[in-house]
């Protein structure tokens, strides 16, 4: 292996998945008023931070897309090298052998998101694309279709939006919205009960959640649109 390939596999064994996404899907940040910049220096991410939005200003602020929607299907699942990245370029570029470019690579899966309402941001679209940095899921326990949620997602470029953290997908479960925790280890979900306020996401009732969340969308269309002209 070379002193490349060590380097890479150094650097994805001390960057968190959660941040390594983040990066990978900062894409257009016209939209946002606040970014990966601005959230590192919030301490709501970092090398040991988790994407950790800490209050909900930062979660819709740091938001491209925020819609009301369901999974709709599997589309694939593909190894991810880069935006504008191929097997080849990278070859081309690095001269590494087949094998070491394979393991460059991080697996990521392709979900159609069906859109019931736009809640933030400039789309006319009733479907769109969402990426996730996974292996190839061997069932849909994360992604069923049938629960309603709310996403909170960043364009990614290349016609798809990406997923960040937990706090990407929202679950109707039982008249209250729940984390997504697909990603989370069993030994830091104490960690983000304990420091993270949007649990409290988990103690409110839906509608009040909701309505929560449309004046914080509000103030957002407001800062967007100031910083617009």
């Amino acid at each position: 292996m070379s002193a490349m390939t060590r380097l890479v596999f150094s650097m994805q064994q001390v960057i968190p998945t959660t941040l390594l996404s983040v990066i990978i899907n900062a894409g257009n940040l016209q939209a946002q008023t606040i970014g990966p910049a601005e959230m590192m220096a919030r301490g709501e991410i970092g090398i040991d931070t988790p994407y950790a939005p800490r209050t909900l200003e930062s979660l819709v602020g740091s938001s491209t897309l925020i819609v009301r929607g369901r999974y709709g299907d599997f589309l694939s699942n593909d190894p991810f090298w880069g935006l504008g990245e191929t097997f080849e370029s990278v070859q081309a570029r690095t001269g590494l052998a087949d094998a070491d470019i394979d393991q460059l690579a991080a697996p990521v899966s392709r979900y159609e998101i069906l859109i019931d309402e736009v809640l933030l941001g400039d789309i006319n679209a009733s479907t769109v694309v969402m990426t996730i940095m996974e292996q190839a899921p061997v069932d849909r326990k994360w992604t069923d279709p049938t629960p309603e949620r709310l996403l909170f997602l960043t364009d990614q470029g290349e016609g798809s939006y990406g997923y960040r953290g937990p706090t990407t997908v929202l679950t109707l479960v039982n008249g209250r919205y729940t984390l997504d925790e697909r990603d989370v280890p069993e030994t830091a979900r104490g960690y983000r009960a304990a420091d993270q306020p949007l649990n409290a996401i988990a103690e409110m009732a839906a509608a009040e959640f909701e309505q929560t969340l449309l004046q914080q969308i509000a103030q957002e269309k407001q800062l967007r649109q100031f910083f617009a002209q």
